[in-house]
């Protein structure tokens, strides 16, 4: 894996679990409130019932239409206070046991009015139906308050339940949160700390002239890229620095060899491997007026018309079998037509490669002259 693979999934990771847990806190906090409010309607239901059970006992009590009216009143609100509870809760609770409870109170409490107000005069047994109203009615709030109390109950554990789930959701991620960073930081110390590491090690090194290591580091990540590159980059150093020496080592050699050659007595020229003729000695530049400026000096100018293909052969053999000749010819000299004999061989290395042509080239115009004498 990669350093920015890692890296984002590593904040990927977190981002959507943080994002999660925001949004699962966003709607147990809403569930929260709407528990709140159920139990907060349900005590206030708990309430208003005891406030109509006072009311009623004091109507049975005094008579007066008073309590009565404010019965009504405080009865018409809870119906206004279950609609908030249903709307509340939504399905979770219903109030239809609420509703129907209360409702049995409410014609219980209408029943004892119209009795209050029968003014036929069997007194004590309006007085017994009252009662037997009363306590019905009593029986009906007792049950209104229980369904209310357990609505309360059933809100108070659904939230304590929420809260818990909430703490162990916020808890496992907070801890997956910190198991990522700790992954992410042990991975860059791993992969790239420790590995920049060896780098900058290895940099200073080749710094200081050990351009002979390597940090071998086969991954396929970006430090495993850079660190082939540094590897590359001293590959390419050392290949340069040989060959810098070996042209170095070449041109010294060559430059040593033209000492020589223009050291030595008479007349010599020096070619390339490949026939190019690069250097002649003091002798042969005082000789002759045409003297090799650069590489590639063609002094078969100098050589009479008659003996050049002649030479041309015999050079062009040797450069293509490797192998050593003896030639004459005449050569124009400040003096005019000159008769040389040329004694060319190559120079071998330890392998056997040609390194240079060399050519000694010895005046014989007298021999010539006695030779011709003679016959």
């Amino acid at each position: 894996m990669t350093l920015r693979r890692a890296v984002v999934v590593a904040v990927s990771s977190n981002s959507l679990l943080i994002v999660g847990l925001m949004v699962h806190l966003a709607v147990s906090n809403h569930t929260s409130r709407t528990l709140d409010e159920t139990r907060r309607l349900s005590h206030t239901i708990t309430i208003k019932t005891s406030e109509l059970d006072q009311l009623a006992y004091t109507y049975m009590q005094r008579q007066d239409p008073g309590p009565a009216r404010e019965w009504h009143s405080l009865s018409d609100g809870m119906e206004v206070m279950f609609q908030e509870l249903e709307q509340a809760s939504g399905e979770r609770i219903s109030v239809v046991d609420l509703r129907r409870e209360h409702l049995q109170a409410r014609q219980l409490f209408d029943a004892i009015v119209a009795e209050a107000g029968d003014l036929r005069p069997d007194q004590s047994a309006a007085s017994l139906r009252r009662q037997d109203l009363a306590e019905q009615m009593m029986q009906a709030s007792r049950s209104l308050v229980n369904h209310a109390g357990a609505i309360d109950r059933v809100s108070m554990l659904e939230k304590s339940r929420i809260l818990r789930r909430d703490n162990a959701i916020t808890i496992a991620a907070l801890g997956t949160t910190i198991v990522l960073m700790i992954w992410l930081l042990a991975y860059i110390y791993r992969r790239v700390l420790s590995r920049l590491e060896i780098l900058r090690r290895g940099a200073e090194r080749a710094a200081r002239g050990q351009l002979d290591l390597t940090v071998g580091d086969q991954r396929t990540d970006e430090i495993g890229l850079l660190a082939r590159a540094f590897d590359d980059l001293l590959r390419e150093v050392r290949t340069g620095r040989v060959q810098i020496r070996a042209e170095a080592a070449q041109r010294a050699s060559e430059e040593r060899q033209r000492q020589l050659i223009d050291a030595l007595p008479g007349l010599m020229w020096a070619a390339q491997p490949n026939g190019t003729i690069d250097t002649c000695n003091h002798s042969w530049r005082q000789q002759f007026e045409i003297t090799p400026d650069t590489a590639g000096y063609d002094w078969t100018k100098l050589i009479h018309p008659d003996e050049v293909t002649a030479w041309q052969a015999s050079w062009n053999s040797a450069l293509a079998t490797g192998a050593g000749f003896c030639s004459e010819f005449r050569l124009q000299c400040k003096e005019g037509w000159r008769w040389y004999q040329s004694h060319v061989a190559p120079l071998l290395d330890d392998q056997g490669q040609i390194l240079r042509w060399m050519c000694k080239v010895s005046d014989i115009h007298f021999h010539k002259e006695l030779e011709g004498n003679l016959r």
